[in-house]
């Protein structure tokens, strides 16, 4: 969304969980009308609900925010599919970083009985699935982050700095509307950065809901990104604009989509 109130409106949101339409009227300093017209277009778009002069985060949003483990089990049969087009893309002995995060944790799911790889990833999750396989694994020291059972800080940072791979797998919790990828903690975004950083192509997997809202710290732009798997329906037309302009291959990993939209590289 270009407009910076309903950006607004969206981060206080992710930070309150509910709000007034007083409250943003006297925070932004406009009108209760300028407001209500703000937020009837956001709720027309499915990105907050209105009840009874309050506004929320739809609960598919509000999803970012829950457990780890909560995470993991919302959305399977979407990660599942992703995972396997991704897995797809991975040859024996690659170098790959896999992103800490429920959709690159179905994806070490995924390879646990293929040909071994190097694996170097933050996640506390992913070296735990794949203890019975025969991929060679390295993990990013640093701080715990128990929200997202991954390492963040400058030794996370450090360690995929010191490193080069074929392909990193890459999550996210938001976009805005000119592809810049986003989450919504400082320190992930930080590692997320190194991790772009060290890889020659740069693949982003991630559901189709994750295309409709955004969180607060970007960590890539649009021109480092080679690829993107998702999930039906099609992505927003400012997004598909963003993929057509920097020839991002598209892919749908649905069983049911008719069409995976292709660019060249």
């Amino acid at each position: 969304m270009g407009n910076t109130r309903s950006q607004y409106i969206l981060s206080a949101l992710r930070g309150r969980g509910t709000l007034t339409v007083a409250e943003l009227s006297e925070q932004l300093g406009v009108s209760l009308v300028t407001i209500r017209k703000d937020v009837r277009a956001l709720a027309v778009q499915n990105l907050i609900v209105r009840q009874h002069g309050k506004i929320s985060l739809p609960i598919s949003t509000q999803q970012s925010y829950l457990p780890f483990n909560m995470r993991s089990i919302s959305q399977i049969d979407d990660k599942k599919r992703i995972a396997q087009v991704a897995a797809s893309m991975i040859d024996r002995d690659d170098t790959i970083i896999l992103d800490a995060g429920t959709t690159t944790l179905a994806i070490a799911t995924e390879i646990r009985g293929r040909p071994p790889v190097n694996i170097a990833t933050n996640s506390i999750s992913i070296p735990y699935t794949l203890s019975d396989s025969d991929h060679l694994i390295s993990v990013a020291g640093g701080q715990m982050l128990n929200h997202s059972l991954c390492t963040a800080g400058s030794d996370a940072e450090h360690f995929f700095r010191s490193i080069q791979a074929e392909k990193a797998f890459i999550g996210l919790s938001g976009v805005w509307d000119n592809l810049s990828l986003t989450t919504g903690l400082k320190a992930e975004a930080a590692v997320k950065g190194a991790m772009i950083a060290a890889a020659r192509r740069v693949i982003v997997v991630a559901a189709n809901q994750k295309f409709y809202h955004s969180q607060m710290f970007n960590f890539c732009d649009a021109d480092k990104i080679d690829t993107i798997i998702t999930t039906g329906p099609t992505l927003p037309e400012s997004i598909l604009e963003q993929i057509e302009r920097y020839h991002i291959k598209l892919i749908y990993a649905d069983a049911e989509q008719p069409d995976s939209m292709e660019t060249s590289d």
